[in-house]
């Protein structure tokens, strides 16, 4: 068996409302995303929250809290989500804001400017036909991207979005929840998707089996993955030594 050295990385950034309690909801699949997986442990590494997979590979981490008031907010933040062909915006100080349309291949096809005071904003966009478009918000010196259809919601997956904002009587705020989702089950790769807001309600997790641990000189333990007729570790190699003891050297020196 060749044991080879990769660094396989998995990250999803999605945006939601910053509040007392948020919901992640998902299910864990295998690696052809059909077959559901029971039994894994799914849990929110920085707040705390698990739960395990049900029969049907279904979790839920319920009633996760966030925040209580805005002393622990950023009142700061930019934020909007696009839906049915409107823009929900909140502008965190009084500015000039911009808004440019791109097709897919990066092509501006409109562009909006208007000063707009602190606070929540519905603004209509122009129809610029079939398709997913990217849309790109600008606030002085903030800036944000989203991903959408005209009339379809904010894919989640891409750039900067975030979910609707509230009004600006509201004493939250739309911040990043910067947290890692971590999955584990005997036999199958540990899965980590690094998550920057909460509210998700249709994360689905693939987990692929684990092709053996290896254990280097150091006591690392390190999962691995068949690739072909290969097999890599999916993390780097962290070892200080070689498999008989003597140490690495660390030459700091580029030319030497």
């Amino acid at each position: 068996m060749i044991i080879q050295t990769a660094l396989l990385s998995v990250a999803v950034t999605v945006y939601a409302v910053f509040a007392q309690h948020v919901n992640i909801r998902g299910t864990v699949k295998d690696r052809s995303g059909v077959t559901p997986i029971a039994g894994a442990v799914v849990k929110l590494e920085k707040h705390g929250y698990a739960d395990t997979a049900k029969a049907d590979g279904s979790f839920v981490l319920a009633g996760v809290s966030i925040g209580t008031n805005s002393h622990h907010l950023q009142p700061n933040a930019l934020s909007a989500t696009m839906r049915n062909g409107v823009l929900s915006l909140y502008v965190p100080d009084r500015s000039m804001v911009s808004i440019t349309i791109y097709t897919i291949q990066g092509r501006a096809v409109s562009n909006i400017q208007k000063v707009l005071d602190r606070g929540a904003h519905r603004i209509s966009l122009p129809y610029s036909g079939p398709g997913v478009y990217v849309y790109k918000v600008r606030a002085g010196s903030r800036e944000l991207v989203l991903k959408s259809s005209p009339f379809g919601r904010t894919d989640k997956t891409f750039g900067m979005g975030t979910a609707p904002t509230r009004t600006a009587s509201s004493p939250y705020r739309y911040v990043p929840i910067h947290d890692v989702i971590f999955a584990s089950k005997e036999g199958l790769l540990h899965y980590r998707v690094t998550v920057t807001n909460a509210e998700i309600s249709d994360m689905v997790i693939k987990m692929i089996p684990n092709a053996g641990d290896v254990t280097d000189a150091d006591g690392n333990v390190y999962q691995s993955v068949r690739i072909g007729n290969q097999v890599w570790t999916v993390e780097n190699w962290r070892s200080t030594k070689y498999n008989d003891g003597t140490a690495i050297p660390h030459v700091p020196d580029e030319a030497a």
